[in-house]
C-alpha cells in the first residue's frame, strides 16, 4: 500500500509553549530516525510539519501563531512532487517532496519519537484527525477552510481539568489549574487592581513558565485573562517569563519587567521588558539588563527585576549573591526607564553570621511602610542555596531601614535579618502600594504535596492571602486585607467551629505565667494541626503530628517563633481554606502551614489556661471565589 498524501489535524490549543524547545506533536508516526513524521506546532505556535524517510528530509513552518482557544485546521498535502503544509485552507509553507509520506502507525497528542521522561505533547483538543492515502479522498478535503466550530473558554477548560481534591483551596487567589508559583507584577490601574503570578498551564508542574494575568475590583474576587507573556510569543525569553514587577510608564500603560529565561545563554537569566499593545504585551527583541561582569558575583545567580519609580528617577532591584559573603539586592538606576546602569549592592547579606539568610537572595522587593508618625522602607527577599540545608530553611527575611532616593542608600535600622512568618509555607515575596496608599504584601503558599498529588488533583500552589503592612513599634506589621470581611457568611454560634473556609477571631488577656493559649484543628478524630500561643516562653508556633504524612516541602512536626504579647493582650485570627491554615497574631506575626482534609473537614476549638480571660471569640463560614 502507498503512504499517506494527506495528514490533517483540526485543533484548538490551551498553550502553545514547549517544554523540549522542539515541536509539539499532534499527529505523529515513525522511530524518529530512519522513518518520522509530525504534525504539530513549533515551540513559537506556529504549524510546523516534519518528515524524515531515510536520508531524505523535510521541515516546514508556518509564519503566523496559532491562537490559544481557537479551532484551527492543520493540514500537510503530499502531491507527488511537493509538501504543502495549510492552515484552514491557506497555503503556509511548501517545499519539494517526491512521492507520499513513509507509512506508520499515528499517535495522537505527542510526537511518536519523544525521549523517555520527555513531554512533547500538544496542549488543547483535538477535534478531528485525519490521515489519508487515497486521491479522490485527499482531493476533497484539500483548501477546507477554518473548522466551524466555537472557540474554546480556555479557562473553563482548564478548570475542567482539574479533580475533584478537597485539599484544593476556595477563596484563596489560584489559577483555573496546574502550576502556579509567586504571584508578582502587581499593580492597580484606574481602580482595577491587576495581578500576575508565575504559571504553567500544560499541568501541574513547573515548566513552559508564563505571566499568568488576573484583574479585580477588591483584591478577592479575580477575573482570569489571557496570558500576559508566554515563552511562545518571546523571542529573548523561549525558556521561561520568570518572575518580575511592573510600573506605569510615561503614557499611563503598564510595563512589565520579567526574567527571561534562555538554556542557550550563560547565565540563562536576564532581565528584559514588555510594553503595551492593545490588549495584552509585547516584549521588546533586544534584553534590557544583562548580569554585570563583577568576579565577586554568584555564576548564574541573576534573577527577579523590581522596578519602581521616584521623582528622582527610575529604580531597579535583582536579585544575586556575593560568593563567600552572602545574598544581595543589585541596585540599577535609569534616568527613563530605557538605559539602565548599575549603581552598587543595596545591601550584601551576612550568611557567617546568619546562615538563614542563604547564598542568593531572589524575589527583593523594597516597599514604603509607615506607623508611630514613622516613614521607612521595608526590604524582602527570599533566601536561595544551590544546597539546601533544611536545618536553617528560612522562606523570607526582611529589614526595616531608611531609604534615600537621591543618593540611592538603604540603611537598616536593625544588623540582624527578620522573620514575620512561621510554619515554613510562606514565601515568594512581592508587593504594590495602591492608590489608597496602603503598602499590599503578596506571597505565594507552598502546597507542600508530592508531584503524585499535585499531578491527580490537577493544581499546584496557591497564593497567600494578600497583607496590608505597616509599622507598629518600630517593627513591621502585617494584617490581611479588610477585603477579606466581604467574604463572611453564617457566624457561628459555638464550638466546635467546622468547616472547610472558615475564619476565627479571638481576643484574649493571657498572664505571663499561665499555661499555653491552643487553637486545635481535628480532622475526624485526629489532631491535623494545633496553634500554640506560649506566654511563659513568649512564643508562636505550630505543632502537625501527621505532617511527614502529606508534606514534602517541609514535613517538620513544629515550628514557632518569637512573640510579643504586651500586657497579656492578643488578638489571633485564624483564616482555613481547605489545606491551607493562615494565622495572625496581633500585628506582628504570622504564620502559614497546610493540613490534610481528605477525609473531612477540620474543627477548631479553643484551649486556655485557667487563669486565661476569653474577651472576643467570634468564627465565620467563608464564601469561596470561584477560582
Amino acid at each position: 500500500m502507498s503512504g499517506p498524501i494527506l495528514v490533517e489535524a483540526t485543533f484548538a490549543a490551551l498553550s502553545l509553549t514547549s517544554l523540549t524547545g522542539r515541536p509539539s506533536g499532534l499527529v505523529s508516526w515513525g522511530d524518529g530516525d530512519d522513518q518520522h513524521v509530525t504534525l504539530g506546532h513549533d515551540r513559537w505556535g506556529r504549524a510546523s510539519f516534519e518528515v524524515r524517510d531515510g536520508e531524505r528530509r523535510c521541515e516546514l513552518v508556518g509564519a503566523e501563531p496559532l491562537v490559544p482557544g481557537r479551532w484551527a485546521r492543520l493540514t500537510l498535502h503530499a502531491t507527488g512532487s511537493e509538501l504543502q503544509l495549510s492552515v484552514d485552507g491557506v497555503l503556509a509553507a511548501s517545499a519539494s517532496w517526491y512521492g507520499p509520506l513513509p507509512s506508520g502507525t499515528p499517535v495522537l497528542g505527542r510526537r511518536a519519537d519523544q525521549p523517555d521522561g520527555a513531554d512533547e505533547s500538544s496542549c488543547g483538543q483535538l477535534a478531528d484527525v485525519q490521515v489519508l492515502t487515497d486521491p479522490a479522498a485527499a482531493a476533497r478535503r484539500v483548501g477546507l477552510g477554518r473548522p466551524d466550530l466555537p472557540d474554546l473558554d480556555v479557562v473553563a477548560e482548564l478548570r475542567s481539568l482539574r479533580g475533584e481534591d478537597p485539599n484544593r483551596p476556595e477563596y484563596h487567589f489560584m489559577p483555573p489549574a496546574n502550576w502556579m508559583n509567586e504571584p508578582h507584577g502587581a499593580i492597580q490601574i484606574g481602580g482595577v487592581h491587576h495581578l500576575f503570578y508565575q504559571a504553567n498551564r500544560r499541568g501541574p508542574f513547573w515548566g513552559a513558565i508564563e505571566w499568568g494575568h488576573a484583574i479585580s475590583k477588591d483584591l478577592v474576587h479575580w477575573t482570569h485573562l489571557p496570558p500576559a507573556l508566554a515563552p511562545d510569543r518571546v523571542p529573548v525569553a523561549p525558556d521561561g517569563i520568570w518572575s518580575g514587577s511592573s510600573v506605569l510608564g510615561d503614557d499611563g500603560e503598564p510595563l512589565l519587567f520579567f526574567t527571561a529565561g534562555d538554556f542557550r545563554r550563560e547565565p540563562d537569566q536576564a532581565v528584559a521588558v514588555a510594553r503595551r499593545a492593545g490588549d495584552g504585551w509585547v516584549a521588546d527583541d533586544a534584553l534590557l539588563v544583562v548580569m554585570p561582569d563583577e568576579p565577586d558575583l554568584a555564576a548564574g545567580q541573576f534573577r527577579d527585576p523590581f522596578v519602581w519609580r521616584e521623582e528622582s528617577g527610575w529604580f531597579m532591584l535583582v536579585g544575586a549573591g556575593v560568593v563567600g559573603r552572602g545574598g544581595t539586592a543589585l541596585l540599577y538606576r535609569s534616568v527613563d526607564g530605557e538605559r539602565w546602569t548599575v549603581g552598587g549592592r543595596l545591601l550584601v547579606g551576612d550568611q557567617a553570621s546568619y546562615p538563614e539568610t542563604g547564598e542568593m537572595w531572589e524575589l527583593p522587593v523594597l516597599l514604603p511602610v509607615h506607623g508611630d508618625g514613622l516613614s521607612r522602607h521595608v526590604l524582602l527577599v527570599c533566601p536561595w542555596w544551590r544546597d539546601r540545608p533544611a536545618d536553617t530553611v528560612v522562606e523570607v527575611v526582611h529589614w526595616i531601614g531608611r531609604w534615600d532616593p537621591v543618593s540611592a542608600t538603604f540603611t537598616p535600622d536593625h544588623p540582624e535579618p527578620r522573620r514575620f512568618d512561621v510554619g515554613r509555607h510562606f514565601t515568594g515575596p512581592s508587593g504594590n502600594v495602591l492608590d489608597d496608599g496602603r503598602t499590599i504584601l503578596w506571597s505565594i503558599a507552598q502546597d507542600g504535596r508530592s508531584p503524585e498529588a499535585q499531578y491527580a488533583g490537577g493544581w499546584a500552589h496557591n497564593a497567600g492571602l494578600p497583607l496590608e503592612l505597616s509599622l507598629a513599634n518600630g517593627r513591621l506589621a502585617v494584617q490581611p486585607v479588610r477585603e477579606l470581611e466581604a467574604l463572611r457568611t453564617e457566624q457561628l454560634d459555638a464550638e466546635p467551629f467546622s468547616g472547610m473556609q472558615l475564619e476565627l477571631d479571638l481576643q484574649a488577656v493571657l498572664p505571663a505565667d499561665d499555661d499555653p493559649l491552643r487553637i486545635r484543628l481535628t480532622v475526624g478524630d485526629e489532631l491535623s494541626a494545633e496553634l500554640v500561643v506560649d506566654p511563659m516562653r513568649r512564643v508562636f508556633g505550630v505543632l502537625r503530628p501527621g505532617a511527614a504524612a502529606y508534606d514534602v516541602w517541609r514535613p517538620m512536626a513544629y515550628d514557632e517563633g518569637p512573640a510579643e504579647l504586651p500586657g497579656g493582650e492578643l488578638r489571633l485570627r485564624v483564616f482555613v481554606d481547605h489545606s491551607i491554615v493562615e494565622a495572625y497574631l496581633g500585628d506582628h506575626l504570622s504564620l502559614t502551614t497546610r493540613i490534610d482534609v481528605s477525609s473531612g473537614p477540620p474543627a477548631l476549638t479553643v484551649a486556655a489556661g485557667r487563669r486565661t480571660r476569653i474577651t472576643t471569640l467570634q468564627a465565620w463560614l467563608l464564601a469561596g471565589t470561584d477560582n
